[in-house]
């Protein structure tokens, strides 16, 4: 007859199904809960296409999606969005005397590096790569790819966990049952092997991922030179910016003088036609008449015509000539109204880049942890299954109720899901359509 063991004579060493936090971790940030990507949304003034989904706060969220993974996607997307050769730059800047080429040659090594981290706005290309299993060549979709293998792991632990009484409940022999919870544990292609391959790819992509770091340290150093807010190409726009609005606003007026101006000769050239209408009419009246009128009168009439059409002629030329400056002050205006919105938008991307630059450091090193706190709980959910193997002994198989309760099967299976559907969803979330608008 089979005896069934006492918890108190099957101490579980610590040992349990139920994995760490880690993989999976409290969502106590609104800011990290609520930064959801809205996919393949169009971008407008009020909501960019990088906008937070406001849906219903879950309790956990996945460890990598965090704040400073979405800045460091909305970094990487602005820092590739600038000019990279001179002319481009000229186009979106205007021209400008500080050091341009260094300037220009330091944006376009940080487009190179960011571009190994690759841009979150144009990744949705690696979506077949991922179906196919493949590892994607830049960090980004390596993220993504870490997640959707996290994805499958945790399916794989959870429907074995979800038939595992099923499966040990069909022989009655606990020496069996033992042996089947050995070889789907720490056999060839099980449950330990899978967590250690995790680890390994966890670790790796960290790896890489510090390597980044390290370069774009270096990488950086040019851009605070010379596309910082303490550059001299800053403080050459600030004043610039100045300059051209005092212009502008000098031209400005000049330009409403001249258009007031005009409008006047229009009316005079009017009225002196008009007088000159009516002086050649009265002429032909008096002519009807028959010399009714003095001899004086009648002299003074062809001199009124001519008076008027001389005047008329006058203001003619004037008002061309008024109409000429109107439109070379107007040019000028034009000409002015667009250099002063390229330093305005130089101005605009310097603050911007060194906004969403100036901390990447401390985003890529804040990921770069979540991924070594995942790694973290993939190495000791390989030591708790292994150690359950080896202190499990074939008595603690005779009662599975009892083994469930003393390992706790059904609430690792639990947590398994839920890590599952977190990880799947930041994999189905992660490829974006940022709409990219134009300034000017």
């Amino acid at each position: 007859m089979q005896t069934t063991a006492s918890p108190t004579s099957l101490p579980n060493n610590g040992l349990s199904f139920v994995p760490p936090n880690g993989i999976i971790i409290p969502a106590t940030l609104p800011t990290e809960v609520h930064a959801m990507f809205a996919s393949q949304a169009p971008a407008t003034d009020s909501e960019p296409a990088l906008r937070p989904n406001l849906g219903a706060e879950p309790a956990n969220k996945f460890a990598i999606f965090s704040s400073d993974f979405v800045k460091l996607q909305l970094a990487t997307v602005q820092a590739l969005a600038l000019p990279i050769a001179q002319d481009d730059f000229e186009k979106r800047y205007g021209k400008c005397n500080a050091a341009v080429p260094n300037c220009v040659a330091g944006l376009k090594k940080l487009n190179e590096h960011c571009q190994k981290f690759g841009n979150p706005a144009t990744l949705v290309h690696e979506i077949s790569q991922l179906a196919a299993g493949t590892k994607p060549t830049m960090l980004y979709g390596q993220i993504v790819w870490v997640a959707q293998r996290i994805t499958d792991t945790a399916n794989s632990f959870r429907f074995t966990l979800e038939s595992v009484a099923e499966v040990l409940g069909a022989t009655e022999s606990k020496e069996k049952r033992h042996r089947i919870l050995t070889r789907l544990l720490v056999g060839e292609g099980g449950l330990v092997t899978e967590a250690r391959a995790m680890e390994t790819a966890a670790r790796t992509l960290r790896t890489d991922l510090l390597a980044y770091l390290a370069e774009m340290k270096v990488v950086r150093a040019p851009i605070d030179e010379y596309f910082s807010q303490k550059s001299a190409l800053y403080l050459e726009a600030e004043e610039m910016s100045g300059l051209l609005s005092s212009e502008l606003k000098q031209m400005q007026e000049e330009l409403d003088d001249y258009r007031s101006r005009y409008i006047g000769m229009v009316g005079g050239a009017i009225a002196c036609g008009v007088f000159t209408g009516l002086s050649i009419g009265l002429g032909f009246a008096v002519l009807g008449i028959g010399f009714a009128m003095p001899l004086g009168v009648l002299a003074a009439i062809p001199l009124l015509i001519a008076a008027g059409i001389a005047g008329t002629a006058t203001l003619s030329v004037q008002a061309e000539q008024t109409r000429d400056n109107i439109n070379k002050t107007q040019d000028k205006v034009d000409q002015l109204g667009l250099e002063s919105r390229q330093k305005a938008q130089l101005l605009i991307d310097i603050n911007g880049l060194t906004l969403a630059v100036g901390p990447i450091e401390a985003h890529l090193a804040a990921v770069s942890q979540s991924l070594s706190d995942v790694a973290n709980v993939w190495q000791r959910v390989a030591e708790s299954l292994a150690g359950i193997v080896a202190h499990a002994s074939p008595d603690a198989l005779l009662d599975l109720k009892l083994f469930d309760q003393l390992y706790h099967i059904s609430a690792g299976y639990l947590k398994w899901k839920e890590t599952a559907r977190l990880t799947q969803e930041f994999t189905s979330n992660a490829f974006v359509q940022v709409e990219s608008v134009s300034t000017f």
